[in-house]
């Protein structure tokens, strides 16, 4: 057995190699976690497995007690951005569907912006 856990050495580079806890395959969708540290020196090695070992030790701990990964200040921004990008789909496909497409690029022509041409369309549906 390896003197530090989580390195091995394969045709003389080292890897970080660490199973993933039974209750985290669900949500990792993987069996183990295998990185190559890019390194043939053993010293090296051992530090970068250790702190490896700690950042996962950690992450697999946050992940067993439901904690987000994300903030609650970014869980907003996605939420919105989720919205805002679903939101603009809507409009296009409804837009596709009545033809106004085509109507935007004779307007714009006309000298009528997109976003305004949009917005007047949008307020119609």
């Amino acid at each position: 057995m390896n003197a530090v856990q989580f390195l091995t050495n394969r045709n003389g580079t080292y890897y970080f190699r660490r199973v993933v806890p039974i209750s985290l395959l669900s949500i990792l969708k993987r069996r183990e976690i295998v990185l190559t540290l890019k390194t043939d020196d053993f010293k090296d090695a051992c530090m970068v497995t250790l702190e490896m070992s700690k950042e996962l030790d950690g992450l697999f701990d946050r992940l067993k007690l439901g904690v987000g990964l994300i903030t609650p200040p970014q869980q907003d921004i996605f939420t919105e951005a989720v919205k805002t990008h679903r939101t603009q789909e809507l409009l296009r496909e409804a837009l596709e569907l009545q033809g106004w497409i085509a109507d935007c690029a004779t307007q714009t022509r006309r000298g009528m912006s997109r976003t305004a041409f949009l917005c007047s369309a949008a307020t119609n549906l």
